[in-house]
């Protein structure tokens, strides 16, 4: 009886090593693709910089030759 307790705890301890690889794992992907989207953001919000930058340009020069007119 006692050695089939041991297989018992044996298997439990085994599954349990599975079920947490297994997490890990999901939450090692869980992190890369929160790093991605981070990385995707930075470079949107960059990007939304330099439109901004090029629109007042655009208007600048809209202003300019609206009071020229």
């Amino acid at each position: 009886l006692h050695s089939s307790s041991c297989i018992v705890r044996f298997l439990k301890i085994e599954r349990l090593q599975a079920e947490n690889t297994q997490e890990w794992s999901k939450r090692d992907k869980l992190e890369s693709d929160k790093l991605a989207l981070e990385r995707e953001n930075k470079k949107l919000r960059l990007q939304i910089e330099v439109l901004l930058k090029v629109a007042q340009k655009v208007l600048k020069i809209i202003n300019k030759q609206t009071n020229n007119m």
